[in-house]
């Protein structure tokens, strides 16, 4: 299970049955898994933010039930290092995969 400490409530607009994931890492070699602070935005003409996360120790960050966007447009994803050491880390065009159902839920 993946650890959050901290998230907003999903935009009405982008609710859904989605799921983004990925990690946060300290570039090197090996890169290091490191926790940071995780925005999720969309913009057609000016950004809005989504959601925001902290990814875990291990750098694992998701955002879940989110939707797909209209027209194939993706998400963009910004990490921020809380400490000052690191610039800020971005990936744009990133698209939401379906959430697999809970088999809990659905006996």
């Amino acid at each position: 299970m993946m650890m959050r400490l901290t998230t907003l409530t999903i935009h009405r607009a982008d609710r859904g049955l989605n799921r983004l994931r990925g990690t946060t890492s300290i570039a090197g070699s090996p890169n290091i898994p490191t926790s940071r602070r995780v925005q999720l935005l969309r913009s057609v003409n000016v950004p809005v933010l989504v959601a925001k996360t902290w990814s875990d120790a291990a750098g694992a960050w998701a955002f879940d039930g989110i939707a797909p966007r209209q027209n194939g447009a993706g998400y963009t994803v910004i990490s921020y290092d809380h400490t000052g050491v690191h610039a800020p880390a971005a990936a744009a065009s990133l698209i939401p995969t379906p959430t697999p159902p809970d088999p809990a839920e659905h006996p």
